[in-house]
C-alpha cells in the first residue's frame, strides 16, 4: 500500500488529492483540498499570468506539499492545464516552482487532459458508449467513447472563466 499526492494546477483552481493505492491497484481517496486561484482571469494584456497570481500559486502549492508530507505520500504527481498552456510565461512559472519548491509540474497538452478525463470516467462508470464533456476554467475536453474505449478526443480553448470574460 502506498499514498500518492496528485496536484492539478487548473485555470480556475488548484486541487490536491491524496489517494491510497492498494496492492491490487484499487485506490481510496483519503484527502482532498482545493484552492480557487482563478488563473485564467489573472492573465495580463501581454498574455502573462500576473506576479500576484504566481505568488498565490506558490502559496497554494506550499500548503499542498505540506499536506503530502503529513500524509506520508511516497510521490507527488503534478500537472498544469489550460492557463499554463496559454500563458506566455507558463514555462517560466513552472521553472520557478521547481527551483523554489523542488516540485516538478508538467504542463500537459489538451489531448492528454482529455485522456485523463476519459480514464476517470472509464474506471468509475460502467457505460460502454458515451460522449464525455469535461468543462474546466480554461478549456473543454470532449471524448467520444465506443465500447469503453476512446474513439476521438478534442480539447477546445473554451472554459467557464474564459467564456465569462468574453
Amino acid at each position: 500500500m502506498k499514498r500518492i499526492g496528485i496536484i492539478d494546477l487548473g485555470s480556475n483552481s488548484a486541487r490536491l488529492v491524496i489517494v491510497r493505492i492498494y496492492s491490487n491497484n484499487s485506490n481510496q481517496l483519503i484527502y482532498n483540498q482545493k484552492s480557487p486561484l482563478r488563473l485564467s482571469q489573472r492573465i495580463n494584456k501581454n498574455g502573462e499570468i500576473t506576479a500576484d497570481a504566481v505568488k498565490d500559486i506558490i502559496d497554494a502549492l506550499q500548503k499542498f506539499i505540506h499536506m503530502c508530507k503529513l500524509f506520508n505520500t511516497s510521490a507527488i504527481i503534478a500537472v498544469a492545464t489550460a492557463a499554463m498552456r496559454s500563458a506566455k510565461n507558463g514555462e517560466d512559472i513552472i521553472n520557478k516552482i521547481k527551483k523554489q519548491l523542488q516540485l516538478d509540474i508538467r504542463i500537459i497538452k489538451g489531448e492528454e487532459e482529455a485522456n485523463y478525463g476519459y480514464l476517470g470516467v472509464a474506471n468509475s462508470i460502467d457505460i460502454p458508449d458515451a460522449v464525455l464533456f469535461d468543462l474546466g476554467g480554461g478549456s473543454l475536453e470532449i471524448v467520444l467513447i465506443k465500447d469503453r474505449k476512446p474513439e476521438h478526443m478534442v480539447s477546445l480553448d473554451v472554459g467557464t472563466t474564459t467564456m465569462t470574460e468574453k
